[in-house]
């Protein structure tokens, strides 16, 4: 649909665009688990337990080096440029609804090479750079954030979301 999408459009950024229209909740019980973590690396990990509840053809990993955690967005079917671009700002967007301000040191990784116009991405992933070239799509943060305290943590809601999610 995406191709289609800017084909008709002559719009390149499509899916950066479309991702700015997330709002809270609209990933359900993946959400609802990440919101109710206790911390943003407890998040992380359910994300990636989980992710396959709302797409089965992402594969999320998370690793780190030193003092930089890298989170991994690799798909388990080829996509286009607009594909990857929705996929990615869709989790950004999506994780800025329950994480803190002190989240604004990043990296956003995109393997595909640079556009000519770069002003869409650095509007949706303000304030964190951009990386085009990178050997694969996803995220670098520092390794400190998995410490961060998630606003609204709920561990009784948490382990009935995950309970649900087991299922």
């Amino acid at each position: 649909l995406l191709t289609a999408a800017v084909f008709l459009t002559g719009d390149e950024d499509i899916g950066l665009k479309a991702a700015l229209e997330i709002q809270p909740g609209d990933y359900g019980a993946v959400e609802y688990i990440a919101r109710s973590s206790a911390t943003w690396g407890e998040a992380t990990d359910t994300i990636g337990r989980y992710l396959r509840l709302v797409n089965d053809a992402i594969e999320f990993s998370r690793y780190t080096e030193g003092e930089n955690m890298f989170l991994q967005l690799d798909s388990l079917v080829p996509l286009q440029r607009a594909s990857i671009d929705f996929q990615s700002a869709a989790f950004h967007i999506s994780a800025q609804h329950f994480w803190n301000g002190e989240t604004a040191e990043f990296e956003v990784w995109f393997a595909h090479e640079k556009p000519a116009d770069t002003r869409q991405y650095e509007q949706t992933f303000a304030p964190g750079r951009v990386r085009f070239g990178a050997p694969w799509n996803g995220f670098r943060v520092p390794t400190r954030y998995t410490e961060l305290p998630i606003d609204g943590a709920d561990p009784k809601l948490h382990a009935l979301i995950r309970k649900h999610a087991e299922t």
